[in-house]
């Protein structure tokens, strides 16, 4: 009877410590002014355009059902982007989490400049080629990577359908790790890279990580299109 009873509670505690399913929405956020060409002294503080607003509306309004949690980037073009959402499912538990865009040019934070006149500074960055390097108080790539298999790590202890607003290079950073191909060595970024400059997400881009249950997580990477989305702006 004891060994029994033993038994029993064994297998209710291995119960409990068993994820149970999870679905992951990465949404990348809608149209920026700095897409139109608009400077900015601080990379956090670009607002959405207009159409990037009406983005972040489409996006609340296709969730297939209410968020068990909403995830944004403290960055506020990803919080406007999820408005729409919080207003869709107010009673939807919302956190800030560190899921923000790469910024390695910390040399030019203060410094009011367009997505046209980083360029230089850009390639100049990616060229390096160095994992371990910091433009002024800017991020490296390997403690971008880290950020983005931190995310992960916490995801794989949550259950439920979770939608996460981010950015571009994090949505296609967690494919990358998510895939096995990404670390942090010279030959990783450049392909990373070029990735980016190769096959660019569009504003409101979703990637939907359905997990199976079972102590072994297992990612299977979909991609929806939303092809329902208001146009980016013309430039």
């Amino acid at each position: 009877m004891q060994e029994h009873a033993l038994n029993s509670q064994q297998k209710d505690h291995a119960n409990e410590n068993t994820p149970k399913d999870l679905m992951v929405w990465f949404i990348r956020h809608g149209e920026s002014e700095a897409h139109i060409g608009k400077a900015a002294t601080h990379t956090e503080e670009v607002r959405l355009t207009k159409a990037g607003k009406q983005q972040g509306e489409e996006i609340a309004s296709i969730l297939p059902r209410a968020p068990n949690l909403v995830i944004s980037s403290p960055y506020l073009r990803a919080w406007e982007t999820a408005a729409p959402t919080f207003q869709r499912f107010p009673n939807v538990p919302h956190k800030i989490w560190p899921v923000q865009e790469f910024t390695y040019l910390g040399s030019l934070a203060g410094i009011c400049s367009t997505k046209h006149e980083r360029r230089a500074q850009v390639e100049e960055y990616w060229q390096r080629g160095d994992p371990t390097y910091r433009d002024g108080n800017g991020e490296s790539f390997a403690q971008f990577l880290q950020r983005v298999r931190t995310t992960i790590d916490n995801l794989k202890h949550m259950d439920g359908f979770v939608t996460i607003f981010t950015h571009e290079q994090f949505i296609r950073a967690a494919q990358g790790l998510l895939h096995g191909w990404l670390e942090d060595n010279p030959a990783h970024m450049a392909r990373f890279r070029q990735l980016l400059v190769d096959a660019p997400l569009p504003y409101g881009y979703t990637l939907h990580l359905p997990v199976c249950s079972g102590q072994e997580r297992f990612w299977q990477i979909e991609h929806i299109p939303r092809s329902t989305l208001t146009a980016p702006t013309r430039r």
